[in-house]
């Protein structure tokens, strides 16, 4: 084992970005893990559509500024708590499978780091335990429960651990189809250590020898709702709970229930976005879930603007998707997004060092953030606007 961390570790230091890390991460855990971070819905089309909506919008740099990196502010107010940072760790599920302390390692990121972590309902660790390891950075990401009894029991346990921003996924009706999953034979409902998965984790023995030591297939905010382990009685009680038709009158219900702040997450038209603020949202996140729903769903970056435009005005916008690096976050930030997260590049770096990958992942954005902003010749995140950019339009002009 020390041969195989040095050698990663030697590798590491020549990462300087997020695809860096993807590459290290395949070559560290096996392929079905791989793939089920990676991949998206379909044949990864979305995905792919994600990353080049921010190849398409480009930054527009004022010099003569009197400006540099060191003199440059990136601190946030985002729901009455400053972080140090204008990105996020968005909420994951199942992470143990792409590193096995992946949530933990994460909360101490946060923590040190003064970025908001998001601890997802399918997480491995409580969001209790979560927020013991990063008090003032934890929310709670809710997949709502078919009973509105759980949903409760889930907030107040949430809230009682000093959590004070709930996010709600909304983009859930239907499970996707990952076709890299499916052709591994892989799903939520199908994991467990059969031949196949076993010959694959065979062949990534750091990966396996952690797996052995602190590994296991559980999800920490739900077990004593459906019991613990990957057998069958689990998954089919975690299916069964899982609410997929998801209503206005359903958040009308979430709204009444949780005394914090409420960001629905997943929305891409701006009359839903409306609609969400009229019911009492306090934040709208702007998301496709990174590509891993729907398929031919357009470019969060694109969908952005409108939404900006439509309720910007009275409400919190934030942003997830294809956000890759840092300049990639300025631009976000300059198309209307008050804050943005990434979920996927931290699990690359989980996946190629443990908690030492993910730190230098945030040590990738925030370096890039600085850096591009002193590029620009602006001072501070919060005077970003569409000023700063070159819109497709005029590009393609």
């Amino acid at each position: 084992m020390p041969g195989g961390v040095s050698m990663a570790r030697m590798t590491l230091n020549r990462a300087v970005t997020v695809t860096d890390f993807v590459a290290l991460a395949r070559q560290r855990i096996p392929g079905f893990a791989f793939d089920y971070l990676d991949s998206g819905a379909g044949d990864d089309a979305g995905v792919r559509r994600n990353a080049r909506a921010f190849e398409q919008v480009l930054l527009k740099p004022r010099y003569l500024r009197g400006l540099n990196a060191q003199k440059v502010s990136t601190a946030t107010v985002l729901f009455d708590q400053t972080y140090a940072w204008p990105i996020g760790i968005a909420p994951t599920g199942m992470n143990q499978l792409v590193w096995p302390s992946a949530d933990h390692d994460l909360g101490l990121l946060a923590e040190k780091t003064g970025i908001p972590v998001v601890n997802s309902t399918l997480a491995t660790l409580s969001v209790d335990k979560l927020a013991a390891l990063a008090p003032s950075q934890t929310w709670f990401q809710l997949y709502s429960r078919n009973d509105p009894a759980l949903n409760r029991e889930l907030l107040r346990k949430a809230w009682e651990a000093g959590v004070k921003v709930l996010v709600v996924t909304a983009d859930l009706p239907s499970a996707p189809n990952r076709n890299r999953d499916a052709r591994n034979g892989f799903g939520v409902a199908t994991f467990r250590m059969a031949p196949r998965t076993i010959a694959a984790a065979l062949k990534r023995p750091i990966w396996l020898w952690h797996w052995f030591r602190q590994g296991r297939l559980s999800f920490e905010n739900l077990s004593h709702l459906i019991g613990t382990g990957s057998g069958n009685p689990v998954f089919a009680a975690l299916a069964r709970q899982t609410k997929q038709d998801l209503s206005w009158s359903d958040l009308d219900e979430l709204r009444r229930d949780w005394p914090g702040y409420l960001v629905i997450k997943g929305i891409l038209d701006p009359d839903d976005a409306r609609e969400c603020v009229e019911r009492g949202a306090d934040g709208i996140w702007v998301s496709n879930h990174g590509g891993r729903q729907l398929e031919s769903a357009p470019a969060a970056l694109d969908c952005l603007p409108a939404i900006v435009d439509e309720v910007g005005d009275c409400t919190k916008v934030l942003f997830d998707s294809g956000v890759r690096s840092g300049e990639d976050v300025i631009k976000a930030l300059a198309l209307g997004a008050d804050f943005v997260f990434s979920g996927r590049s931290f699990l690359y770096g989980c996946a190629a060092a443990g908690i030492e990958g993910a730190q230098k992942i945030c040590d990738l954005y925030t370096r890039d953030i600085t850096r591009t902003m002193a590029q620009i010749g602006c001072s501070c995140v919060t005077e970003l606007n569409r000023s700063w950019v070159t819109e497709p339009s005029a590009i393609n002009s």
